[in-house]
């Protein structure tokens, strides 16, 4: 285990210079340097370090959400425009489906609606 006063000492110095650095904040230099007393001796001894438990995603399916008209207009419309335009890239068959989408009336609209 580290030797606390060799540890506290910064280089030229003590933890009392770095404390009167910095005026009112004794409390964070010294908590700082308590946690990072800590962490050495925990590093010291070798253990290892503490893993956060995470919520496992395997095994729970996440619940998918109602496709909208635009997007089932999307699915069924984007290999018309890619035939059409083949040279098109992602970014610009989007644009087209857009402006596709926009020239259809409600009604039309509406028939995309499951």
């Amino acid at each position: 285990m580290p030797n606390s006063a060799n540890f506290l000492q910064k280089p030229g110095g003590d933890h009392q210079d770095v404390e009167a650095s910095w005026p009112g904040h004794q409390w964070a230099v010294r908590s700082h340097l308590t946690l990072a007393f800590v962490r050495a001796a925990k590093k010291a001894k070798g253990e290892p370090k503490a893993k956060t438990e995470k919520a496992s995603k395997k095994g729970t399916p996440k619940e998918k959400k109602a496709l909208t008209n635009y997007m089932r207009f999307c699915s069924q419309e984007r290999p018309n425009i890619q035939k059409e335009n083949p040279g098109l890239k992602f970014g610009d068959i989007g644009k087209a489906l857009g402006s596709a989408w926009r020239e259809l009336s409600d009604a039309e609209k509406a028939t995309y609606k499951e």
